[in-house]
């Protein structure tokens, strides 16, 4: 599945997915639990069978990444998370395309220029120097959710 494909469908199933989740789960976790679906489905969009329904999948990831969060395991969203980083730094880095690397920097600097200083430095905590939600929280002196919630708000600002 390639990165356009993935990004179609989540803007097709996100709001689903969390109305969903916050039924079964309560509102206060959903989008906790969201995330780590998201992240969780990025790592593993490769292994996605094109003959099943993709809604169904990454609500069948985020039951597991709850599952898990019950049991108090942390590897899978520990994964997901690691090679989403490896995966934003290996684009940050490819050089491969003169006129892409200018096209992304022009985008990341008008991005950067729409963010407040905390944003900036919360971005690049999490994508630049691949820290996870808990290493940024105890950097930042704030509660995980917090992170959490910051870092979906930093995406939804940089994609607008």
């Amino acid at each position: 599945m390639t990165e356009q494909e993935f990004l179609e469908h989540y803007d097709a199933c996100h709001k689903r997915l969390i109305v969903y989740l916050s039924r079964r789960f309560g509102h206060d976790i959903s989008q906790d639990i969201a995330q780590q679906a998201w992240m969780l489905a990025w790592a593993k969009r490769d292994t996605f069978r094109r003959d099943a329904a993709f809604y169904s999948w990454v609500t069948r990831i985020a039951i597991n990444a709850w599952l898990d969060s019950r049991r108090g395991l942390s590897g899978r969203a520990y994964v997901a998370e690691t090679q989403m980083t490896r995966d934003i730094q290996r684009v940050m880095r490819d050089t491969h395309s003169l006129e892409r690397s200018i096209i992304v920097d022009d985008e990341l600097r008008a991005a950067q220029a729409r963010l407040r200083r905390k944003d900036i430095r919360l971005f690049k905590m999490s994508f630049v120097y691949g820290m996870t939600s808990v290493e940024v929280a105890e950097k930042m002196k704030l509660n995980v959710n917090t992170v959490k919630v910051n870092i979906m708000r930093l995406r939804d600002r940089m994609a607008s």
